[in-house]
């Protein structure tokens, strides 16, 4: 076996355990992929070096643990990296959609809050409401640079 299969192997390892599967589990993938052949043992035999993956299996191995061929060729610890990089860059992303929908509905309350601000005084209620307009325009007047420290993050 040369360089590239102990990488192959020992990366199918780590992507596996980091998919929270076992070998037997793998197989099971690689069956409902229709590679009937696969079983606990022919994972065992890949990672240990005894056999190796033909670039069908290793396509299909690779889509099963969540990742790619290549990323299963690269060099050993460069593997791990690009996981990290990728699962921190997807949290970015993930969370950022979470600040983005946040940031829609606090702007769509606010504008229904200085709806319900100016209908109370055209109406004539804003002193009898003082310590609730008071609260109230506090409110409107927050703006999300606050909350980023930042105009530019807006």
């Amino acid at each position: 076996m040369d360089e590239a299969d102990r990488r192959f192997a020992g990366n199918l390892r780590f992507y596996r355990e980091r998919a929270g599967m076992t070998q037997a589990d793998l197989a099971a993938r690689m069956k409902e992929a229709g590679f009937d052949a696969f079983r606990q043992q022919t994972i065992a035999r890949i990672e240990s070096l005894g056999r190796r993956a033909s670039l069908g299996e290793a396509t299909a191995l690779a889509r099963s643990v969540g990742t790619t061929a290549d990323a299963l060729s690269r060099p050993h610890g460069l593997a791990r990296e690009a996981s990290h990089v990728l699962s921190a860059g997807r949290e970015v992303m993930t969370i950022h959609a979470e600040i983005r929908d946040l940031a829609r509905r606090f702007a769509q309350r606010q504008a229904g809050l200085r709806l319900v601000m100016d209908r109370i005084e055209r109406e004539g209620h804003a002193a009898e409401l003082a310590t609730e307009m008071s609260v109230a325009r506090r409110a409107a007047a927050l703006s999300l640079a606050e909350v980023t420290g930042s105009k530019e993050d807006v």
